[in-house]
């Protein structure tokens, strides 16, 4: 990703968060693009202790439709079905908590 891809990005990023913030939702429309992330699960992005999601992903503008872990999850409404994360927007299909991460496991 070049520095101007990734300075677009998070201006995104800020721009979905401040939308959010005044109470904000994705419609319908502004979801239809977006990325559908099916049997996920929470997990602990690697390498940090930001929550992220694990799944299988279809329709993703740059990765192929299969497993992926996504990048830390900023915004979430489950209920509606959403997540917004570092990277995009996505549509949340079925839950697998098979393989939820237990933060009680992670401690010491």
């Amino acid at each position: 990703m070049t520095n101007s891809d990734q300075r677009k990005r998070r201006e995104d990023l800020i721009a979905d968060l401040r939308k959010i913030g005044t109470g904000w939702t994705p419609d319908t429309a502004a979801l239809a693009e977006a990325p559908l992330l099916d049997q996920w699960s929470f997990v602990v992005y690697p390498g940090t202790s930001d929550l992220a999601m694990q799944g299988v992903v279809a329709g993703h503008p740059r990765l192929p439709d299969g497993p992926v872990t996504t990048s830390p999850i900023m915004a979430l409404d489950l209920p509606a079905r959403w997540m917004r994360t570092h990277g995009r927007f996505y549509r949340l299909g079925r839950r697998d908590i098979r393989h939820e991460c237990d933060s009680a496991d992670r401690t010491a």
